[in-house]
């Protein structure tokens, strides 16, 4: 029994005929014709026209299936094929996608792993070769350095841009900077006599071979390919001779008899010592050699600064006076006096020094005139430690407070108390507004002297904080108690004690931040950074007192309390030469 569902799909239009029917249009009108023509010739004979009206019909039904079957029959040749396609290409965009979705619901496994096959290489295309240079770079500048060296071993192409100067450029800029002065020559000359003598050991020294091994192998300056791909790898082997590489250029210099060396500095190839002998001396590094003896004091000297040009060194001595001297000539410029005491500290910005002493007040001087600007009083007891931004200075004394003073006014701005003892260090972060200080109360505060609160306490070691270096929110810190602390000074938190076996068995005496992480240490007991040096004498009185790096060198100030050390500054070289770099094929 026929139902309306089965009539009304009976009655539903093909719409894959479409195309064939409006293909016959013609052919319906000229029938149409013809039918008009034959009732009109024989207009009474109705039976006539109505059969010679389906004999036409007829005819016409018959050529139109046997054409439409022609059209669905399988496509057994390549033309079948191409017609086939050549009706996909005819259909509406929204269609093709529709039958194309449909042949793949009628595929089996194998036909679309052979479609996988057909399509995968359409998707292969080497997109940075058709774009742009400029675009291709911005596109590799998100790669790290081992990943641009992988793609370069692709193709040429991939490798000249690989090899791209302002490419490498941006790698250095990511470093926060690469090292730019070329590589030195410390292993000729005095540095072919290394520390590897009586009573030094310098761990994992590998001696020069030979002169013609230095001359090709130390020195190399870059001579082809990208400039600033190879500082980036002149850096990268510098870290690693920092971390783990057998030294190649070690030195000592001697000096300053059997005293102690008090303060150090190093500006450029320059080298600046001052001791309890009365004297500064001014040693050049490549040289290795003592340029000048800068005589004048008649007390020890204890402070020091050395301008950012390099051209003056200012010097604070237990004879109450600071002296400012030309570096070039060794000569003594001025003899600043006024204060009543040792010159304890000092901090230099520009031309502008801060000097603080034992006699309570902190002075202010232009050392381009020589001229006294002002003096600090509020402290009730001697100065320990100064910093200076140019606008503000921050001291911190024996009467266990922090004082923040602004220099154009002459006025102190906040007292920042809460040590309960004498504060021996500080370090300044101007941009921040922070000052951390260290104090013999075995605490260290961090404040904040736009409020002079104190945001933080840092609670965990057993004594003296002798030193402290501050890198953004990491704060290293060494101590008497033979440790080293790293904190984050947001939550006040110790994330590592660096002690145990192979850290130091006395007390820090010195730390200075290095590259990539890098911290190096001093102790009383003779030991530094990886253990690089041993001195016999350590824990009987050899001391490493004083430690002060370049990028590619470090200097120790090493001697004794006892006689048991001669005072020397020992050398160390972790330079590189230039990496070769393959030429570039266009």
């Amino acid at each position: 029994m026929e139902t309306e569902a089965d009539h009304s799909d009976s009655v539903q239009p093909s719409h894959s005929n479409d195309g064939s029917l409006r293909n016959k249009l013609p052919d319906c009108e000229r029938l149409l014709l013809s039918l008009k023509s034959s009732s009109n010739s024989c207009p009474s004979n109705g039976l006539y026209g109505l059969y010679s009206c389906h004999n036409a019909l007829s005819k016409f039904e018959g050529r139109h299936r046997c054409d439409y079957a022609k059209e669905l029959k399988t496509p057994k040749n390549p033309n079948d094929i191409t017609t086939w396609v050549n009706q996909f290409k005819r259909m509406p965009p929204a269609l093709q996608l529709d039958a194309l979705s449909k042949l793949l619901g009628e595929c089996s496994l194998a036909h679309i792993r052979h479609l996988q096959e057909a399509i995968e290489p359409l998707f292969q295309r080497d997109f940075i070769r058709d774009l742009p240079a400029e675009i291709a770079l911005h596109v590799m500048s998100f790669l790290s350095p081992a990943d641009i060296a992988r793609v370069s071993l692709t193709c040429r192409d991939w490798r000249n841009l690989a090899e791209d100067n302002q490419l490498w450029k941006g790698k250095c800029e990511e470093l926060g900077g690469a090292i730019l002065d070329p590589p030195s020559d410390r292993q000729s000359g005095a540095w072919a006599e290394t520390a590897c003598t009586s009573g030094i050991e310098v761990v994992g020294y590998r001696p020069v071979l030979n002169d013609s091994h230095c001359q090709s192998h130390i020195y190399r300056p870059f001579t082809h390919g990208s400039e600033w791909k190879a500082r980036f790898l002149r850096h990268q082997r510098i870290q690693a001779n920092w971390r783990s590489r057998p030294l190649t250029g070690s030195c000592i210099l001697r000096g300053h008899d059997e005293h102690v060396i008090t303060c150090l500095k190093i500006h450029g190839d320059l080298i600046v010592t001052g001791s309890d002998d009365n004297t500064l001396k001014v040693w050049s590094a490549s040289k290795a050699t003592c340029l000048h003896t800068l005589t004048g004091h008649t007390g020890g000297v204890w402070s020091s600064e050395m301008s950012e040009c390099g051209s003056f060194i200012v010097s604070g001595s237990t004879d109450r006076t600071v002296r400012v001297w030309d570096v070039g000539s060794g000569r003594c410029l001025y003899n600043l006096q006024g204060h009543t005491s040792t010159v304890r500290c000092m901090a230099l910005k520009e031309n502008i020094l801060v000097s603080g002493s034992r006699d309570t007040t902190i002075r202010v001087w232009n050392i381009s005139t020589g001229t006294h600007l002002c003096t600090l009083h509020g402290h009730v007891s001697a100065v320990r430690c100064v910093k200076f931004d140019g606008k503000r200075i921050v001291s911190g004394a024996y009467d266990y407070c922090i004082k923040v003073w602004d220099v154009e006014l002459g006025a102190c701005i906040h007292t920042l108390t809460g040590h309960n003892n004498r504060v021996y260090s500080l370090r300044f972060d101007s941009e921040r507004d922070i000052v951390v200080s260290g104090s013999l109360d075995t605490t260290i505060k961090v404040w904040n002297i736009r409020t002079g609160e104190c945001i933080q306490t840092l609670v965990g070691h057993q004594s003296l904080t002798s030193g402290m270096e501050l890198r953004g929110n990491i704060l290293v810190s060494g101590n008497a108690d033979s440790t080293i602390k790293v904190w984050d000074i947001r939550d006040g938190q110790c994330i590592y004690t660096l002690a145990g076996s192979n850290g130091h068995s006395s007390a820090v005496t010195s730390l200075q931040f290095l590259e990539n992480g890098l911290v190096a240490t001093s102790s009383d007991d003779g030991t530094f950074i990886r253990d690089l040096v041993r001195l016999q004498s350590g824990g009987s009185g050899g001391c490493i007192w004083r430690l002060k790096s370049t990028p590619t060198m470090l200097v120790c100030a090493v001697g004794s309390r006892n006689g048991t050390e001669d005072t020397k500054l020992i050398l160390l070289n972790f330079d590189s030469d230039f990496p070769e770099l393959p030429k570039i094929v266009n």
